[in-house]
């Protein structure tokens, strides 16, 4: 692994009865093009005669380095000159199938927002009936129709086999057209082989989200049971973390705030998608425990006022006034009925023209 600010120099040597017949010292100098934190391949050339011959992994003049660097992740040994290296294929490989649901009036296409963690940081990629594209969308006749099923796509490049993966899923007509909602079933699997012919079906996720989207969160591999354990979506994140709040006992005392709402802004979902309203719903229950008023994504810009451009001198009356007229609502929208009309009573206080229940979930926008 090479970082600039650090070298971690070491040997390689061949060598054949005891004697060595090759070697190299490998980073010694930065190597250009490489980014810092990714591994970087160097090569050497040696005549190896027929029979055993053993390969030695010697720490540079013996010298010790931060833990950072002298990472060997692969070593490879080929008679192929044109050959351009690269060891996600040597790794653990990790595969994705997807199986639309029906109630489609269009063909579709799973599109992937992928959050590496790491540089290269993001790409887009997209599976249809052919199998996977390192694109933002799909020719139209490789679309998904309903009850369809990909073929496996290997996804290891997308892995990347150290950081695990984000990835951002929703179902899509083109990459600016997203369908309704999101009805698919998921199957993540690895090769039951060394050879790849046959995929063991390790975890399985049936989705079912409206808005169309969801985050799954995809480890370095799936060849141990503390990695497969870590492969969950945000459901299961979040219903983990609401069992926890609901375990824990909060504070009673002092009160929430009326006169200065006390406000907070949360990211609930993945970048720019959003998730099914029961996640969001479980989120915002968490969420309010804390004591915060209304809704996670209000926001008062630019509350503090002053007279005078001193900030000795608060403007009371000029921030009422802001949080009077922010807390006018100009929409409800109910996930299951739609926009539903409305009455505001008070600045807090919203009287609807449908009765609501605990199933409903709905959607208040301010000005």
């Amino acid at each position: 692994m090479q970082v600039a600010a650090w070298r971690g120099p070491f040997r390689v040597s061949v060598s054949v009865s005891g004697h060595e017949v090759s070697a190299k010292d490998f980073d010694l100098e930065v190597q250009t093009g490489v980014a810092d934190w990714d591994f970087a391949w160097q090569s050497f050339d040696s005549e190896l005669p027929a029979g055993d011959v053993q390969l030695t992994l010697t720490k540079h003049e013996q010298k010790n380095c931060v833990g950072y660097v002298r990472q060997v992740d692969c070593l490879l040994l080929t008679n192929d000159l044109e050959l351009k290296p690269d060891h996600i294929s040597f790794g653990p490989q990790t595969f994705l199938r997807v199986t639309l649901g029906n109630g489609f009036e269009r063909p579709v296409y799973l599109h992937l927002f992928a959050d590496h963690y790491r540089d290269p940081w993001y790409g887009h990629h997209s599976i249809g009936n052919a199998g996977l594209r390192n694109e933002m969308t799909i020719p139209a006749d490789e679309m998904l129709n309903n009850g369809e099923q990909s073929p496996w796509s290997n996804i290891s490049h997308l892995v990347y086999q150290d950081s695990g993966i984000a990835l951002n899923v929703s179902l899509r007509h083109s990459y600016h057209e997203k369908a309704p909602r999101l009805l698919a079933k998921l199957e993540f699997g690895r090769p039951r082989t060394s050879k790849v012919d046959a995929i063991e079906v390790i975890k399985t996720f049936d989705i079912e989200a409206r808005p169309n989207g969801a985050v799954v969160i995809v480890p370095p591999n799936l060849n141990s049971p503390a990695h497969i354990v870590n492969l969950k979506r945000d459901r299961d994140f979040a219903n983990e973390t609401g069992r926890l709040a609901d375990a824990f006992v909060w504070p009673k005392i002092g009160k929430r705030s009326s006169r200065i709402p006390f406000l907070v802004s949360a990211s609930i979902g993945g970048y720019e998608l959003p998730v099914e309203a029961a996640v969001e719903a479980r989120e915002q229950r968490t969420l309010e425990n804390f004591g915060f008023n209304e809704d996670y994504k209000r926001t008062l810009q630019g509350l503090w006022m002053m007279k005078n451009n001193s900030y000795c001198s608060p403007d009371v009356d000029g921030m009422r006034d802001r949080v009077k007229v922010s807390s006018q609502a100009t929409r409800i929208e109910s996930v299951h009925r739609g926009l539903i009309t409305f009455r505001q009573t008070t600045a807090s206080e919203i009287e609807t023209s449908l009765p609501l229940d605990a199933n409903d979930w709905v959607k208040i926008y301010y000005n």
